[in-house]
């Protein structure tokens, strides 16, 4: 089985997915939240897909929780989950995080 994390990133939709295969070990996970919080702001939405995910070790698990709240916090976001049927398990699941644009309110603009 092969195990580890892709991210695949679309500078013109500004959208990026990082995959995780097999079990994932705090390693793999720590590199690839270094790779996704380095992203250009540009990059506005992340998928996280862990459809062909084996299993998480607890350290691995915290560093893929903290991706999810630097992500939201940094980048202003929204998160969702969803829920992609597996054709093997019939079972997985896909985060999408949603940096959103924060609307300014005319008293916050300086005059």
């Amino acid at each position: 089985m092969t195990f580890g994390f892709e991210l695949v990133v679309d500078g013109l939709t500004g959208r990026a997915t990082l995959t995780f295969y097999g079990s994932v070990r705090h390693a793999d996970a720590a590199t690839a939240v270094r790779q996704c919080l380095a992203l250009p702001r540009t990059i506005r939405s992340l998928r996280i897909d862990i459809q062909h995910v084996a299993d998480v070790s607890g350290d691995a698990h915290e560093a893929i929780a903290a991706l999810v709240y630097s992500w939201r916090r940094a980048r202003g976001g929204r998160i969702a989950v969803e829920r992609v049927p597996n054709a093997t398990s019939g079972r997985s699941l896909a985060i999408s995080l949603t940096a959103q644009r924060r609307r300014v309110a005319s008293s916050e603009i300086a005059t």
